[in-house]
């Protein structure tokens, strides 16, 4: 891997890729040594438009967290080390772990001063190792040792090329201008509006790629302090749609697997809650509290479990609400039998009031509403038999 200069703060990146001696792999890319994002590449590369380069870090700077998009991670550079790298000996690197994981094996170890790449470990898709091969300049610096007179005649000499070849190809296009001048000028518009249409969709997808980018990073941070919600796996959710969309491959990969696993802590989170309020109902049926209350609680165990596919709970809570719907209805009835052997004692005694006969309604319709049936026939005949005579008593009185 070589820079090669382009402008005040662009260098396109020669990279290859070894078996052996052999180069199995290469291609270049360009990157913005100010901002560390790639511009653009050629060949077999795992980066993508707007991501930071791995193998070097902005070493003027003073750093708190840095913000590699590979596998769309965070690394913290948490702390200076001295490591030592075989071949080269001892250094003064920056270690950078995992933001979400320290104890992961994906690291990476940065010269402290110059900010290249020592050596590092890469999971996605199983790259492995970036160790460094050879230290041949200071990044982006005058090489040390090498003299400032070749530099300035290598300038001198690439700009003498420049002057020559820029001037041979003014005199052949005014010469295809003197044969063909509007099919060359047609020519030169075509490939200047493709040129600023791809500028443009390459500005517009780098926009969207990293307002999605954003969007995942504080979703993993919510993820950090474990709030197992529905609106955040609602959200990682959107997150996959949309990088799928745009095929953001990383990003799609990297959240769809964050989604899956999420959404079994999600799961396990949200069954041991049921389980919690199962037992909390189980609690209120062994006090016989057979209220509205309690069945409620069962209702609601049922449905998330049935939602849940919960298998340690599976059928009990609807065992147990058949149960608490059944002592409900015994204990209604021990109610209401002991209120009508009142009411048939005063009825015994020829009271007919108003209360024995609210009582008797109060009675016919409980039963009515609970089926009991019994109690129900019972009423009713108490009911008509005082009816008959109130209107016996008064025939009587009319005559």
């Amino acid at each position: 891997m070589f820079y090669q200069y382009l402008t005040s703060s662009i260098y396109r990146v020669h990279w290859s890729i070894l078996q052996g001696a052999t180069p199995i792999y290469s291609g270049t890319w360009d990157v913005d040594i100010t901002t560390r994002k790639i511009l653009s590449y050629t060949g077999d590369l795992w980066l993508s438009r707007g991501d930071y380069t791995l193998f070097w870090i902005n070493h003027e700077s003073s750093f708190v967290s840095l913000d590699i998009n590979i596998t769309n991670k965070l690394y913290d550079l948490n702390r200076k080390i001295n490591y030592y790298l075989p071949g080269f000996g001892n250094f003064e690197a920056y270690e950078a772990l995992d933001y979400n994981n320290h104890s992961s094996t994906e690291r990476y170890y940065f010269h402290s001063s110059k900010g290249y790449l020592l050596n590092g470990f890469m999971e996605y898709q199983s790259i492995g190792h970036f160790t460094l091969f050879e230290i041949n300049i200071n990044l982006f610096d005058n090489p040390e040792g090498f003299p400032l007179d070749i530099i300035l005649l290598i300038i001198i000499i690439t700009a003498i090329i420049s002057i020559i070849s820029i001037s041979g190809l003014i005199l052949y296009r005014r010469r295809k201008n003197i044969i063909k001048p509007y099919r060359v000028k047609d020519q030169e518009n075509r490939e200047s509006k493709k040129i600023i249409k791809q500028r443009e969709l390459s500005e517009i997808e780098t926009k969207i790629r990293e307002e999605l980018m954003e969007i995942y990073i504080k979703a993993q941070k919510r993820m950090r302090y474990k709030a197992y919600t529905q609106n955040l796996i609602d959200l990682l959710q959107d997150i996959v749609n949309r990088a799928k969309k745009n095929n953001f491959i990383n990003i799609y990969e990297s959240a769809d697997k964050k989604l899956e696993i999420y959404k079994k802590m999600f799961n396990i989170n949200k069954e041991k809650e049921v389980l919690k309020l199962y037992n909390y109902a189980k609690l209120k049926l062994e006090h016989e509290q057979y209220t509205d209350e309690t069945i409620n609680l069962l209702n609601e165990v049922i449905r998330e479990t049935e939602n849940f596919k919960f298998i340690q709970i599976e059928d009990k809570p609807k065992k147990s609400l058949e149960l608490c719907k059944n002592k409900r209805l015994e204990k209604n009835k021990e109610k209401l039998v002991k209120l009508y052997k009142i009411v048939k004692s005063k009825i015994k005694n020829k009271e007919h009031s108003k209360e024995v006969i609210d009582d008797l309604n109060y009675i016919l319709n409980e039963s009515k509403k609970n089926n009991f049936t019994d109690l129900y026939d019972i009423a009713q005949m108490h009911l008509d038999e005082i009816k008959n005579n109130a209107n016996q008593a008064s025939m009587k009185n009319e005559r």
